[in-house]
């Protein structure tokens, strides 16, 4: 993986801990946040977040927020001609570091004992004299989120380099009369539109379900190519 900004302001940050600073003096040097880890120890966060859909994990350097993260990792991806909206789960959390604490007391650890846990140096084994302890800095991470990021269709082309004009003509889309191309659906609606140009149909469900694990009461948007090319193109 390359080296990047991110990766290396916070290598700067763990020398400077493992050479004995204090974990808020390393972060003012080298302008990181500190936040707490998953269990409740302040820890020295690297710039922005980690985002992945299961497939891969990237580093989203310029994220304030988690679903910015989500959002930048999904615009970013390659998913293919779709004509109907889908959506993609996404975890975001942040990395960092902290200073380790021994396995055995409250002092910070400056080596490992013969079973490969952090100790100070009251509780490290130290293999033979002239060893140079220092504090121990651990790779730990925070903020946990998970995100559903929608992936809309791309509007298909109309017919001779026309833009689409989506009406709801009530003897095309049907329904009722007084609010034609409109059902409903679940908690929400169908709505329907066609364009009088080439015929195609746009059909927005305010209730669409995630096939992936059910969830409902999401929104989304389908194109029907030419469903009604008949109708308006005699």
């Amino acid at each position: 993986m390359a080296t990047t900004k991110a990766n290396s302001l916070i290598e700067r940050a763990r020398d400077l801990l493992q050479s004995g600073w204090a974990l808020a003096n390393a972060a003012r040097e080298t302008g990181l946040d500190i936040v707490t880890d998953e269990g409740g120890r302040p820890m020295i966060a690297a710039p922005g977040y980690m985002a992945d859909d299961g497939n891969c994990a990237v580093e989203c350097e310029q994220a304030s927020c988690g679903l910015d993260a989500a959002e930048e990792y999904v615009a970013d991806g390659e998913w293919g001609d779709r004509d109907t909206t889908s959506w993609v789960a996404v975890h975001t959390w942040r990395t960092g570091i902290r200073q380790a604490e021994c396995a055995y007391c409250d002092a910070v650890a400056t080596a490992h004992d013969s079973d490969g846990d952090p100790a100070c140096e009251d509780h490290a084994e130290v293999p033979g004299g002239g060893v140079d302890l220092h504090p121990l800095a651990v790779d730990t991470e925070t903020a946990w989120e998970h995100h559903r990021i929608a992936i809309e269709p791309i509007e298909p082309d109309c017919v001779d380099g026309e833009d689409h004009d989506w009406q709801a003509p009530h003897e095309i889309v049907g329904g009722s009369e007084d609010n034609p191309g409109v059902w409903g659906s679940g908690g929400g609606v169908l709505i329907e539109r066609v364009c009088v140009h080439c015929g195609c149909a746009r059909t927005i469900d305010t209730w669409a379900q995630d096939p992936t694990d059910g969830e409902q009461g999401l929104e989304s948007t389908k194109y029907t190519v030419g469903k009604y090319a008949e109708e308006v193109r005699p």
